[in-house]
């Protein structure tokens, strides 16, 4: 096998990629991940993309021009958290009905996504006591602020995945 560590010294290997990849093939199957990319505006005709009109994907174009650097994988809780403040796109006024089913979709993919990325962290060496200063109080891995990152919560670093 062959292992290849890059510059920062992570280690990579031909396996690991096509794991990876495997994964990803698996969870494109899956509903959730169908129900929530149906809306994307990547996936949908350009027209409802348009600026007013009444689709997820025209709401997720003005929201993105809005705040870059959104994560799909975290609409779930920024995009409710968004709504809460009043921060609702003015043109784009989806059917209250259609973007709570969509809603609640992102968040069980996002929860999905960050139990995965639980068992994946329950793998490394040390766990959950791990000695690494990322994970120390209030760093930007633990801490409960908003983050652009996905966190590792108390619970999370508790959490023990049996197969």
């Amino acid at each position: 096998m062959t292992v290849v560590i890059n510059s920062v010294g992570s280690v990579s290997s031909p396996c690991l990629w096509e794991s990876v990849h495997a994964q990803a093939m698996a969870w494109a199957e899956t509903g959730v991940v169908r129900e929530v990319a149906a809306e994307m505006p990547r996936n949908v005709p350009l027209k409802q993309c348009r600026t007013g009109a009444k689709t997820i994907a025209a709401f997720l174009v003005e929201l993105r021009s809005k705040y870059s650097g959104l994560r799909p994988l975290m609409f779930g809780t920024l995009i409710p958290f968004l709504l809460s403040q009043d921060e609702m796109p003015p043109r784009s006024r989806v059917e209250q009905e259609d973007l709570a089913r969509w809603l609640s979709a992102t968040q069980r993919l996002e929860q999905a996504h960050r139990v995965t990325l639980a068992w994946f962290r329950s793998r490394l060496p040390g766990y959950p006591l791990i000695p690494a200063p990322q994970l120390g109080r209030e760093t930007a891995y633990t801490t409960h602020e908003y983050s652009p990152r996905f966190i590792w919560t108390p619970d999370e670093r508790g959490l023990v995945v049996c197969l």
